[in-house]
Formats: structure tokens, C-alpha cells, sequence
């Protein structure tokens, strides 16, 4: 008996999400669980969006960059798990790598300009920043296809929590970088 998930990849060209555990469905979100967890990322990008909203302006444009990043890297994963329309690959993937790009390229760049790499780099923060990555790291390794813990039909998806924690980490990261002007004062 053929399962609903080969069902759907002998009609699609390329089925996305495939090694990500949760089974992907014939409906408008393949992947429901992990399609509606990308939004973590659109909220934390909207969030950091208000909270720099005074940030000054040398700051503003690098900071509001980066939250729009988690925007779109939230949207093309909606894109990736849901309709998995054509081009939903390359908008999942690009923004995360122009991401991860600048998130590692801005205290860099700092550290090279004889500039402190972090504005508010204090430990509870960088903890936190970390304790959530880890989080992230945990749930993408647990919620992959093949993993001990996966259960493609369960509501419950490891590959969720690697979105939510992942969006948590990122946006922690970027409050490392561009504190609120309430958080400096």
C-alpha cells in the first residue's frame, strides 16, 4: 500500500521537506506543523522592526536589514513547507544564507574597525543567545527524517522547534547588536 507522502512525490517534479520528518500532505500546507512554525521568524523580524524603530540612524538601516531578513526567511519557509510552489527552495534558503551573513559579517566588521563586536553583549544576554541556538541545534538534528524521535504524523515536530527556538536565537542575537535605545540608556 503506497503512503500519502509517495502519493505526493510521484506528482510533484521536487517535493520539499521531505527530509524534515513531518509527512507532506496533498493540501495547500504539505507540511502544516512546520509551515505555521516558520511565522516565528516573520514575528521576531516584525518585533525588531518596532523595537529599532529610534534606533539612530547609522544604526537603523543595518539593524532594520537584518530584521527584514527574518522576514522574508519566515516567509520563504512558509513558502518551502506550505504550497511548495516553484522558486520556494531559493526563497527558503537565500534569505537564511544573506542572514547568517550578516549576522556573523556585523561584529566582525566592528572588531576589525577597532569597534566593540557587540553593543550589549552582556552574559545573560549571550547566554540566553546561546541556550536558545543550542535549543534550535537540538530540535533540527532530533526532527529529521530517519531521527529515533521522528514521527511523521504526530502534531508535535521537532523541526518546529528548531524553527521557533531558531527565530528566538536569531532575534536574541540581534538585540546583542542593536539594543533598543531603552536597553542602552
Amino acid at each position: 500500500m503506497r503512503t500519502l507522502t509517495q502519493a505526493v512525490l510521484d506528482r510533484r517534479d521536487t517535493v520539499l521537506g521531505v527530509s524534515d520528518c513531518e509527512a507532506v500532505r496533498d493540501a495547500v500546507l504539505a507540511q502544516p506543523v512546520a509551515a505555521v512554525s516558520s511565522l516565528g521568524y516573520v514575528a521576531v523580524g516584525g518585533w525588531l522592526i518596532w523595537e529599532w524603530r529610534d534606533l539612530p540612524a547609522q544604526q537603523r538601516c543595518t539593524a532594520r536589514t537584518y530584521a527584514s531578513l527574518l522576514v522574508l526567511v519566515g516567509a520563504g519557509s512558509v513558502l518551502y513547507h506550505g504550497p511548495q510552489g516553484p522558486g520556494a527552495e531559493l526563497l527558503h534558503d537565500a534569505p537564511v544564507a544573506v542572514l547568517v551573513g550578516q549576522a556573523v559579517a556585523v561584529p566582525v566588521l566592528r572588531r576589525l574597525r577597532g569597534r566593540p563586536m557587540t553593543r550589549s553583549g552582556t552574559r545573560r544576554r549571550l547566554a540566553a543567545t546561546g541556550g536558545l541556538a543550542a535549543l534550535a541545534t537540538a530540535g533540527f538534528v532530533a526532527g529529521r527524517t530517519g531521527s529515533p524521535l521522528c514521527d511523521p504524523d504526530s502534531l508535535l515536530q521537532l523541526h518546529a522547534v528548531w524553527h521557533i527556538a531558531g527565530a528566538a536565537a536569531l532575534a536574541m542575537w540581534g538585540t546583542v547588536l542593536w539594543p533598543a535605545a531603552e536597553v542602552e540608556a
